[in-house]
Formats: C-alpha cells, sequence, structure tokens
C-alpha cells in the first residue's frame, strides 16, 4: 500500500504505533512508515501528537546510526500503590476471566503476575483468604474461550479499522452465511459480547453478538469510520443491545409497591426518570427508539408492572401476555 492510499485515520494508526513500539525492541521511522502505509513525515507528526499527550517514547542510536523508537513505561508507570489499591487489582481478575484466552486477558493476566510478584507470599496468602468473599454469578454469562481468537480479530479490527470477512448466523437462520464488515465496537451486555458492526448491504450500524460468529478473517483493506459515530450514543436509545434507527419516544411504567424499591434501587436507562406514588408504587419513564428488550424485561416483574404508555406497546404487551396464557391452557 503506498501512503497515499492508507485510510487508518490518524487516531487507529497512532494507537497501532503505540501497540507497535510496546511489542518490539525498537522500529525505525521506515519500519513504522513501511509498516503503516504512510510517509515518514505522517509518523513524524504521529510521534510528536502521543508525546504531547504525555506518552513516554524513548529514542535510541543502535550500529551505524541506525535511530530506533520504543515505548517507555518505566518512568510512568506509578511504584507508590498502597495494599489497598494492590488488593482491588489483585480482585479485579474476575472480571477478565470471561475474556480467558484473548489476547486482552493475556496482557491483564500478565499485570496480575506482577501484582502477585509484589505482595509477596505472605500478602498473596492473606489476599487469597479474601478471595471467597467476592462473587460473580453467571446466569446466562458465555464461556468465550473457545471464541478468543474471534474476539481477538475484531478487536484488531475496531482499533486498526480493517475490514473482516465473516461467517455469521443471525438468529433464525438455518446456515451462517458470509459477511463483509466494518466493525466500529465491541459491547459487553448481560455476560455476552457484540460487535456494532457496518456493511454494504445495509444502511446503519448493527450489532452481530460474537456467540454467533463462525469465523472471522482479518483483511488488509482498511475503512473510515464515521466522524460523528459514538458507540455510546449508538445505544442511547436502546433498552440493552437491541438497536432500531428512528426517533425515541417515551415509555411509561408503573411498578407496584412490592416492586417500586427495586426498580428505585438502580439506573436502569440513561434517560430515566421516577415519580413516586402517594399508594407506595412508582412510575418509571424512559426514553427508547424500540420496545423489543424492554418487552422482556418488563414481563419479568409478572403482575408488579403495568405499562401506562405509549398505547402501541400497551396493546403489544396484552398481545404477549394472551399468547402467553395460550401456552397454559389445560384440555
Amino acid at each position: 500500500m503506498s501512503p497515499s492510499d492508507s485510510k487508518l485515520q490518524p487516531l487507529a494508526r497512532q494507537w497501532r504505533i503505540v501497540k507497535l513500539l510496546s511489542a518490539a525492541n525498537g522500529l525505525s521511522l521506515d519500519e513504522l512508515a513501511i509498516e503503516l502505509g504512510v510517509s515518514i513525515k505522517s509518523i513524524r507528526r504521529d510521534l510528536k501528537e502521543l508525546r504531547e499527550a504525555d506518552i513516554p517514547f524513548a529514542e535510541s542510536t543502535g550500529p551505524h546510526g541506525k535511530k530506533t523508537w520504543r515505548l517507555d513505561m518505566g518512568q510512568r508507570v506509578p511504584t507508590t500503590f498502597n495494599f489497598d489499591e494492590i488488593a482491588a487489582l489483585y480482585f479485579g481478575r474476575l472480571f477478565f476471566e470471561r475474556l480467558a484466552g484473548t489476547s486482552l486477558w493475556a496482557s491483564a493476566n500478565s499485570a496480575f503476575r506482577k501484582i502477585e510478584q509484589s505482595l509477596g507470599n505472605a500478602g498473596l496468602a492473606y489476599l487469597d483468604q479474601l478471595t471467597p468473599l467476592f462473587h460473580q454469578t453467571a446466569v446466562g454469562v458465555t464461556d468465550y474461550s473457545s471464541r478468543a481468537d474471534k474476539i481477538d480479530v475484531l478487536r484488531t479490527a475496531c482499533e486498526d479499522l480493517r475490514v473482516v470477512t465473516a461467517d455469521y448466523q443471525p438468529v433464525g437462520a438455518a446456515e451462517p452465511r458470509q459477511y463483509t464488515l466494518q466493525s466500529y465496537g465491541i459491547t459487553e451486555h448481560e455476560g455476552s459480547l457484540y460487535a456494532a458492526v457496518t456493511s454494504s448491504e445495509w444502511e446503519g450500524v448493527r450489532n452481530f453478538k460474537v456467540d454467533r460468529f463462525h469465523n472471522v478473517e482479518l483483511q488488509s483493506e482498511h475503512f473510515e469510520r464515521s466522524a460523528d459515530f459514538d458507540l455510546k450514543e449508538h445505544l442511547a436509545y436502546s433498552f440493552g443491545i437491541y438497536h432500531q434507527d428512528g426517533d425515541p419516544f417515551l415509555v411509561r411504567v408503573r411498578f407496584a409497591p412490592e416492586a417500586a424499591r427495586y426498580v428505585s434501587e438502580k439506573v436502569w436507562h440513561v434517560s430515566q426518570t421516577l415519580e413516586l406514588q402517594d399508594d407506595g408504587s412508582v412510575i418509571l419513564n424512559v426514553e427508547l427508539s424500540s420496545t423489543r428488550s424492554f418487552m422482556s424485561w418488563v414481563l419479568g416483574f409478572r403482575s408488579a408492572a403495568t405499562v401506562l404508555e405509549p398505547a402501541s406497546f400497551v396493546e403489544e404487551i396484552r398481545s404477549e401476555i394472551e399468547k402467553m396464557s395460550g401456552n397454559y391452557l389445560t384440555n
């Protein structure tokens, strides 16, 4: 790829530089330019911006005057963690276990091994006594150990803005089919991972569940991510992971007193407001673009939840309850 052909956007290219100089003993400007398919001038500009962002690079001169660059974190990593901070990081291993086998997990595991070494045998034995006090439930959690390679490919595709080809089997499909995708980001929801992807086959961004990828291959072709895309905003009017384009609408649900406290204890959606009622019930107001996932959540409260509006959602709930009742009719 010639420098003029590179579609790697500056931020993605700079992150690639950080990764390259983290893993190597040192690379020259020429080597970085060839690896990234851009001019040496672009590499110099990237290194300047990274240094201005306080990311430490060390320049060294080798045989025949060859200058190389590498990432030098030794002077920046804090060495004054107190015991509470080290313990918090040590217990944080629980949240990485679902990513076992991925490069992200490997990096985290390496960091945890260094933490263990800093604790010493006595400190480690003490913390191991406390480990059973922390537990993560596993209802509906996906085991990704057999899909680690797919997660790494999707993660690299997001970071380096590279196209992937994938065999993906949507819900209801008898067989997987091949897609050419641009991966915009990865979301974790209820123990599962989803890739936000685009394709020339449709408009907008869809969320593909990682579990349903049968094969993912990284391509050399780069793409340009929409400058105004933000993964958080993409899901702002979704309840969970299901996304639907369109203007959001107000949804109101009354929760009986026996469920009101539980509902009031959590933030269920970024747009939510709560109206406390004199009888101890509470009305939850949220703005959504779709009620697809929200319906399942509401039905989970059984008779303690009553949808007030919009009228179309009231009818959806009524219809679904009638179908459910049909499953339990006696002969």
